[in-house]
C-alpha cells in the first residue's frame, strides 16, 4: 500500500481599497479704522470749512492657508470658498456757528455734508483678484484647475494677501446772517469703515495605501516542514 502525503500551505492576499477624504483648512482676518476729520475758520461774514483724507491699496496681514502634503494621498480636486465684506457708518457731523465766540442763532443757514467710499480686495489663488465696492457682503466658491495644484502642495503655507481702501471728505458753511460781523466756524466730522476677508480651502484626496505588514514566520516552522518532507520520503520507500 503506497501512502501519500500532501502538504499545502494558503496564502492569503488581502485587498484594500481607500475611499476618498476631503481635508478643509481655512483663516481670516478682520480690520477697523476711525477717520477724524476737523477744520475751522474765523472771519468777517460766512466762512467755508472742509477736510478730508484717503488712503488706497492699503496692505492688511495676508491669510495663510497650509498646502496639502502629498503624503497623505493623491489630490483630486481643490474648492476655494472666499468672502469679504465692507460696511461704513457716519459717526460725527458738527458744525458750530460763533458770532465772537458766544454761539449764534442767527447761522440760520448752517450747512455741512460728509461723504465715504470704500473697498476691499482679495488676491485668490488660481483665480483673478476679487473686489468689493462700498458697503457689501461678498463669496464665492471655485474650483482650482489642475495645473495649478503645485502651488497647493508641500510642507508650506498659500499665501493670499488683501488690502483695502477708503476716502473721507466734509464740508460746510457757517453764515450769520448779520453782514460782516466775525464768525467763527468749526467742522467736526468722523467715520468708521471696517473690513473683513475669510478663506475656506477644501481637499479632496485619496488616501494612500499602507501595505500590509508581513507576518513572520515561526521559528519553529522550517523544523517542521523539513520533518513532513522527509517523513513523506520514507513513507514512498516502504
Amino acid at each position: 500500500m503506497k501512502l501519500t502525503y500532501s502538504f499545502f500551505v494558503a496564502i492569503a492576499l488581502t485587498c484594500t481599497s481607500a475611499a476618498a477624504a476631503t481635508l478643509t483648512v481655512d483663516d481670516s482676518d478682520s480690520f477697523s479704522i476711525r477717520t477724524d476729520l476737523f477744520d475751522g475758520n474765523t472771519g468777517a461774514g460766512v466762512q467755508t470749512v472742509s477736510d478730508s483724507t484717503s488712503s488706497t491699496n492699503v496692505p492688511r496681514s495676508p491669510l495663510s492657508i497650509s498646502q496639502f502634503d502629498s503624503t497623505l494621498g493623491m489630490l483630486n480636486s481643490i474648492s476655494v470658498r472666499w468672502r469679504l465684506t465692507a460696511s461704513s457708518g457716519l459717526l460725527t457731523n458738527s458744525l458750530f456757528c460763533r458770532d465772537s465766540g458766544i454761539i449764534d442763532s442767527s447761522c440760520e443757514s448752517e450747512s455741512s455734508s460728509q461723504s465715504a467710499s470704500l473697498s476691499t480686495a482679495i488676491d485668490l489663488p488660481g483665480e483673478t483678484t476679487r473686489v468689493v465696492v462700498g458697503n457689501n457682503i461678498a463669496t464665492d466658491t471655485y474650483t482650482v484647475a489642475p495645473g495649478d495644484f503645485g502651488a497647493f502642495t508641500g510642507g508650506g503655507s498659500v499665501i493670499v494677501p488683501w488690502r483695502i481702501s477708503f476716502s473721507h471728505s466734509m464740508s460746510g458753511t457757517c453764515d450769520p446772517n448779520l453782514g460782516t460781523i466775525i464768525t467763527d466756524c468749526e467742522l467736526l466730522g468722523a467715520y468708521n469703515f471696517a473690513y473683513s476677508a475669510q478663506i475656506d480651502v477644501t481637499y479632496d484626496f485619496t488616501p494612500a495605501v499602507t501595505p500590509p505588514s508581513i507576518v513572520p514566520l515561526p521559528a519553529g516552522m522550517p523544523l517542521l516542514l523539513a520533518g513532513l518532507g522527509l517523513l513523506g520520503v520514507l513513507r514512498r520507500r516502504n
